[in-house]
């Protein structure tokens, strides 16, 4: 599979996997992990809250004659709706880093996955919604012939 599309899908498993829920004045809802964004960049209303991911730039350079290093960025969007939408991107964003951390750099299928940046965004109206862009950086190398993990 190639490398970003490996990433990708890997990621998203393991968010699902997580089982990731926030505490809300309404009670504990349930994460919705979307595979792929959404239709105008924003999770529709009674998904969130929700988190898509895209990969946002890719690095190549060469590791030897027959392999290339990529850094991918890799962007996971967090959104929430409510009073309390500044307090479930904070829990979304930690259970998202525990989740990663402990994975062992996926599993073992990339050599170093970080969190980089993060870039909140917040609007207060009489719906007050909140979104957060978490960015990683991801190291791979993979055979120049085949960019495949």
């Amino acid at each position: 599979m190639f490398a970003s599309k490996a990433i990708r899908h890997a990621i998203a498993d393991l968010l699902e996997a997580a089982g990731i829920s926030v505490d809300t004045p309404a009670g504990r809802l349930p994460v919705t992990i979307l595979r792929s964004p959404p239709s105008g960049g924003w999770v529709k209303d009674d998904a969130l809250p929700g988190i898509y991911m895209y990969l946002r730039r890719e690095e190549i350079r060469p590791a030897t004659m027959t392999r290339s290093a990529r850094t991918i960025t890799m962007d996971l969007i967090l959104e929430a709706r409510g009073a309390d939408a500044e307090d479930q991107l904070d829990d979304m964003q930690r259970a998202v880093e525990r989740s990663i951390a402990a994975s062992a750099n996926l599993g073992g299928l990339v050599m170093e996955i970080r969190p980089v940046d993060a870039e909140i965004h917040l609007e207060r109206g009489s719906v007050i919604f909140g979104a957060r862009r978490l960015s990683w950086s991801v190291r791979v190398e993979v055979p120049r012939a085949d960019p495949s993990l």
